[in-house]
């Protein structure tokens, strides 16, 4: 009798430290912080996930230095844009079929935003094609586009002169 009582208070204790430690709770990586100065394709930058309310948005940022309204979009419904000129951030929040007003669009100009592999504004096409699983074509004369695309969301690292001069993660409509 007294090795299973030993056998069941080890069981027990083991159950107890693996979920006081977090086990086994399914954290997904959907919802996991982004750090500052950090590209998430398909995810957000900045601290900054696509999907985030103007709400939730503002308790990160703070005010925007300016805000516009919008006319229509490629996926119906409002667009209010905000500029945060320190982050060198422009954000969409759209409304699309008359949902509630969601970030949609995040980009950046800032050269110190990078992704995991090094990719931000200012990195070579080299760099963007060797590191990043993107698909590049010309877009507007002069530029080139390189874009990882998965999930009804959008990577987009626009290149002029050989460079990377902005990064956008976006929502895609279809």
């Amino acid at each position: 009798m007294p090795r299973i009582v030993t056998a069941l208070v080890l069981c027990l204790s083991a159950a107890l430290l693996f979920a006081a430690c977090g086990g086994g709770s399914r954290v997904s990586h959907d919802s996991a912080e982004i750090p500052a100065h950090v590209i998430v394709p398909q995810q957000g930058m900045n601290r900054l996930r696509l999907g985030l309310t103007e709400v939730q948005v503002q308790a990160k940022l703070g005010e925007p230095d300016a805000r516009a309204d919008l006319l229509g979009s490629e996926g119906g419904g409002e667009i209010v844009e905000w500029r945060y000129r320190r982050e060198r951030l422009e954000l969409d929040f759209r409304a699309p079929n008359g949902n509630a007003m969601t970030l949609n669009t995040i980009s950046t100009r800032d050269g110190g935003t990078r992704t995991a592999e090094g990719i931000g504004v200012g990195s070579s096409e080299r760099a963007v094609r060797d590191r990043t699983n993107s698909s590049c074509a010309p877009a507007d004369p002069g530029t080139l586009w390189c874009t990882i695309d998965g999930g009804g969301r959008e990577t987009l690292f626009k290149l002029r002169a050989g460079h990377v001069y902005e990064v956008t993660v976006t929502v895609v409509f279809p």
